[in-house]
């Protein structure tokens, strides 16, 4: 959501966009066409690499060396 940082006369929007507990910053714009715009391509690329961390799973001690519980 767009927060105008500015004034009336001189508004600056501002913001962070938010995907599964992660947060980036959108940055600051003149208008709130231009705020959304850039703030779905940061999405965007939030997601991609979000997404992209959680296919390269680590495993664990355990995992690794092949351990067995009994």
């Amino acid at each position: 959501m767009p927060h105008n940082r500015g004034t009336r006369r001189n508004p600056r929007y501002v913001g962070v966009v938010f995907y599964k507990g992660h947060t980036r910053w959108v940055g600051t714009h003149r208008s709130v066409t231009a705020y959304k715009q850039a703030a779905f391509e940061r999405l965007t690329e939030l997601r991609e690499e979000i997404d992209r961390a959680e296919g390269r799973r680590v495993p664990t001690v355990m995992e690794f060396a092949g351990a067995v519980m009994h």
